[in-house]
């Protein structure tokens, strides 16, 4: 075995219990937030990691600093572990969306590849910079297990590169917050041993 990769998903934020767009904004981690991060923390011990990444935006960072103290591990934070730059969405609601943004938004997350979002990020370049970052980590952590702190989206893209889901179905994907995810990885392929799993977890959906 190559790696176990955890992928952690921060917690809730007040964005996130309202449903609105929330990329590069740097929100902090809610009440709930907090207390969901606790929860999956010392569930963590059970794979004895070796390495902690995260992504630098505060909400990520928060969730990383927790699992932080309890296995005293260095934190290393990354900036190509940010979730997508959700531009003129940013803070939106779906229904806040003006009646053309909602097509776009619709459009998008049938297939982010054919929309570039306005004011914020491209698909293609979202995409290379989280895989960027996987592809120089994995020769790194030989046989060692890591835990990658980041957001709903580049979690998505590094389980997708594995399973070979395309942009189109990527959507179908959930991942929800303070959730652990598991990839056991054997000479650069991956294999998906855990899908968005926390404690009281309220619902689990994924569609291929």
């Amino acid at each position: 075995k190559t790696m176990q990769l955890i992928l952690i998903r921060h917690g809730e934020t007040d964005w996130n219990k309202q449903s609105r767009y929330l990329g590069n904004t740097d929100l902090p981690l809610n009440e709930k937030g907090l207390q969901q991060v606790a929860e999956i923390a010392s569930l963590l011990k059970t794979f004895q990691p070796n390495v902690l990444y995260s992504s630098d935006l505060i909400r990520a960072n928060q969730t990383a600093r927790l699992i932080e103290k309890i296995f005293s591990l260095p934190l290393h934070t990354d900036k190509r572990l940010r979730e997508i730059n959700f531009g003129l969405w940013e803070g939106k609601t779906y229904a806040e969306l003006s009646d053309k943004e909602r097509v776009l938004s619709a459009n998008w997350f049938n297939d982010p590849n054919s929309i570039t979002i306005p004011g914020g990020e491209s698909w293609q370049k979202f995409q290379s910079r989280v895989l960027a970052f996987l592809q120089e980590i994995i020769p790194q952590h030989r046989n060692e297990k890591v835990i990658v702190v980041s957001h709903g989206g580049p979690i998505k893209i590094i389980i997708a590169h594995f399973l070979g889901v395309s942009g189109s179905k990527i959507s179908h994907l959930q991942i929800s917050p303070a959730s652990i995810n598991v990839v056991d990885i054997y000479d650069q392929k991956g294999f998906l041993k855990l899908l968005n799993w926390r404690p009281k977890l309220e619902f689990f959906t994924v569609q291929f």
